[in-house]
């Protein structure tokens, strides 16, 4: 429906009505359901380090731009609301991280074997 704005779009909704009609996903699940778009993303909860864990995406979309006008709309009421920005898709790994899960890919069975 390209030119119809939605409540969203126009601004209308308190940040409590957004997040009532939004469900709260895991990062994992917002980087898979909307790769390479924009998100902005009300943070729900967060690790010990206050990183990011779960939230409710209130915008997204191909442009910048379009998260920018959010950004700004919901800062005017809301200036104390953490919300967080970034292009979703894959994560790259490093680290500890990264040695879990091949740890827990070789426990599994499902990983390759590869000859060179």
């Amino acid at each position: 429906m390209a030119g119809k704005r939605t409540r969203t779009q126009q601004g209308s909704d308190s940040l409590e009505d957004l997040s009532v009609r939004t469900e709260s996903l895991s990062l994992d699940e917002v980087n898979d359901r909307y790769e390479g778009e924009w998100i902005l993303l009300l943070v729900t909860d967060e690790d010990e380090r206050r990183n990011a864990t779960r939230g409710r995406v209130l915008e997204h979309g191909k442009s910048d731009v379009q998260i920018t006008r959010a950004i700004r709309r919901i800062r005017a009421k809301h200036p104390d609301v953490l919300l967080q920005t970034f292009v979703a898709g894959r994560r790259v790994m490093t680290g500890d991280a990264a040695r879990q899960y091949l740890a827990d890919l070789a426990i599994s069975g499902q990983g390759f074997h590869a000859r060179f």
